[in-house]
């Protein structure tokens, strides 16, 4: 039987040790041979743990199982789902990309000024108003379902929303006419508006038809979702206050 174990005998503690009489043979109290201990080894090796059995408890990430609270549980399973969710975003990030050039990175690929250029072209147009006599209407410019499309499609198809409704607007913007974003799914463009509020939303509408076309995206259509705020600012007014004013009046244009 000593044939069958896998190693040498562990060097566990038995009842009794070999120990030689003066007549030769082996053992306390009795008479006992070599394969008599080895048959003793290997029931004692049967009986006593694997050699290859893991000495530490369950653990599930590395945390003990007897500290698997069920608040523990909780939220470490909401932390797998974070990691997961993540690890979708990314991997819909990597193949996205090849049909973009780096959406996130706006300022460089979409002629937009930010918010601090925006603001400065605000006040001079707007202190510009006694010589032109045009004031500069904010025009603002919402991707009103970017939040569904990350969540069903991806952040890459959400971004690709964004990235065509600013190109749309770009492409149509005049020269008389600034564009810029102010963070988020949001653009803003500053357009002169000389009383004429017919005119006015004659121009929101044509831009909004540009900018809220559907967006191709793999073999699906993402709709924009455009949302639309106009406000004609008084003298005076900060560009705060009047980019937030046309963010508070904008509604789904129909």
């Amino acid at each position: 039987m000593a044939d069958d174990i896998p190693g040498p005998a562990p060097p566990m503690a038995v009842d009794w040790r070999q120990e030689r009489s003066s007549d030769g043979h082996t053992g306390r109290g009795g008479r006992h041979a070599a394969q008599d201990h080895a048959r003793a080894a290997g029931a004692y090796e049967r009986l006593g743990p694997s050699p290859h059995a893991i000495a530490d408890a369950l653990s599930v990430q590395g945390v003990p199982e007897a500290d698997l609270t069920p608040a523990v549980r909780r939220a470490m399973g909401q932390l797998m789902g974070e990691v997961d969710r993540l690890r979708q975003e990314l991997d819909v990030a990597r193949e996205g990309a090849g049909g973009m050039v780096d959406v996130r990175d706006r300022a460089e690929h979409l002629p937009l000024m930010g918010a601090r250029s925006l603001e400065r072209a605000f006040r001079l147009r707007l202190a510009a108003e006694a010589d032109s006599g045009a004031v500069p209407a904010v025009v603002f410019f919402y991707a009103g379902n970017y939040e569904t499309v990350r969540e069903r499609h991806g952040l890459a198809a959400a971004e690709a929303v964004y990235h065509a409704m600013a190109s749309a607007m770009a492409r149509c913007r005049a020269d008389t006419e600034d564009l810029g974003a102010l963070g988020g799914a949001s653009a803003v463009m500053l357009i002169p508006f000389d009383g004429q509020v017919d005119r006015l939303w004659v121009r929101a509408r044509a831009l909004a038809r540009e900018a809220g076309a559907p967006v191709p995206w793999r073999s699906d259509t993402v709709p924009v979702g455009l949302l639309i705020g106009v406000h004609v600012p008084r003298r005076g007014e900060r560009p705060g206050d009047a980019f937030w004013q046309a963010e508070r009046a904008a509604r789904r244009i129909v």
